[in-house]
């Protein structure tokens, strides 16, 4: 028989491997007194309100959320963001085309194919070492003179390796020409918990009509918990509530719900430690700056290229071709196989080291002293 999985995943647990990765609760995070998941399995019974509906204690929960968010409407997502992609392509109006960032989540592709809805790619500013930067502006006006049908604009900001667009300007822009604009801010779930100090503000405060959040991935939520957030349209929320009763599963995971709404909860509780993960970024980024061969990549070393903003939460670390032939791929397994270190994926460039403000002083001790051990043999 296969290896049972549950006993893989405890193994995997005990081990000394630190995650730079998803999910954002780095395996450290957990409500006082939940030991058995099983013991709190449950389906729709009395009490516990129904997803679909939202007339009781789940409603309340959405209720709270918009407080937390100083949004109109907040949704519940246990289909991942993929579900609320899925959810605003299919709330748009009937007919016309759909602007979108060819670096989009493959769930965007896949609902405008599910609603045989015609979209009409833009490309993101090409940056240094492959890497894709943001939607701009100018270049979204250009496609909106040339089709007149453009019902929506959807773009990723931050993207996944953490360039922001102006979404001020492309809400704009949109708005302009009767369309609106949906955010896939997947990535910046803790965005709106960080106050626009380090981090860049949330598009939710930008003039989006439609946000995605992903809590699973840089809060501590458990995988598949999302939001959907509609800041200030009643009618667009209805047929935002309505999609994603169509796409999501009628058997949600209470578990995963009150993830969501502990981990929302907690961030908006807890600023303080928003406050201590800026300053420990801020510290390892400073000492990463004296790496000799591989490259921290953020704003500062992309000056020369039209950036509106960066997450400094994403670690983008590239070899400098020019002093090493060290790929990203060999990069990410010395890290993984040598130190342990689990990073969020490799391109032939660069690394992305993940993280979130569940990490540890430990961890991104672990990350720097490793990187420099490596950066001093190439």
């Amino acid at each position: 028989m296969t290896e049972n999985l549950f006993e893989k995943l405890k193994n995997y647990s005990n081990s000394d491997i630190y995650p730079f990765c998803m999910p954002g609760h780095k395996r450290r995070f957990a409500p006082e007194g939940i030991a058995n998941p099983y013991d709190i399995d449950i389906t729709e019974v009395e009490g516990f309100d129904d997803l679909q509906k939202c007339e009781g204690i789940l409603g309340e929960i959405q209720s709270d959320l918009c407080k937390i968010y100083g949004c109109g409407d907040v949704f519940i997502s246990v289909n991942g963001s993929s579900a609320g992609n899925l959810a605003a392509i299919i709330s748009l109006p009937e007919g016309g085309r759909i602007l979108a960032a060819s670096n989009c989540h493959r769930s965007v592709f896949n609902a405008a194919k599910i609603n045989k809805r015609e979209l009409v790619l833009i490309d993101p500013e090409e940056l240094p070492f492959n890497l894709k930067g943001e939607i701009s502006a100018q270049k979204a006006e250009e496609y909106f003179k040339r089709y007149d049908d453009i019902r929506a604009l959807i773009v990723t900001s931050p993207t996944y390796e953490g360039f922001v667009s102006d979404i001020s300007a492309l809400s704009e822009t949109a708005h302009k020409y009767g369309a609106l604009l949906i955010v896939d801010e997947a990535h910046g779930a803790h965005l709106p918990f960080c106050r626009g100090r380090y981090f860049p503000e949330s598009a939710l405060y930008k003039g989006a009509d439609i946000v995605i959040e992903s809590l699973h991935k840089t809060l501590p939520s458990l995988n598949q918990t999302s939001l959907v957030l509609v800041p200030d349209d009643k009618n667009l929320a209805a047929k935002v509530k309505e999609s994603l009763n169509m796409v999501m599963t009628t058997s949600p995971s209470y578990l995963l719900m009150a993830s969501a709404q502990n981990a929302c909860v907690w961030a908006y509780s807890n600023q303080e430690d928003f406050y201590e993960y800026e300053k420990r970024l801020k510290k390892l980024r400073n000492n990463l700056s004296a790496l000799q061969k591989i490259r921290p990549v953020d704003k500062s070393t992309c000056t020369d290229y039209n950036i509106s903003g960066f997450d400094p939460g994403k670690l983008i670390l590239a070899p400098d071709p020019e002093k090493t032939s060290l790929t990203g791929e060999k990069l990410f397994y010395i890290l993984l196989e040598n130190y342990a270190l689990q990073l969020e994926k490799y391109e032939e460039t660069f690394v992305l080291a993940m993280t979130s403000v569940m990490d540890t002083d430990e961890g991104f001790e672990r990350l720097e002293n490793a990187l420099f051990e490596i950066d001093s043999r190439l």
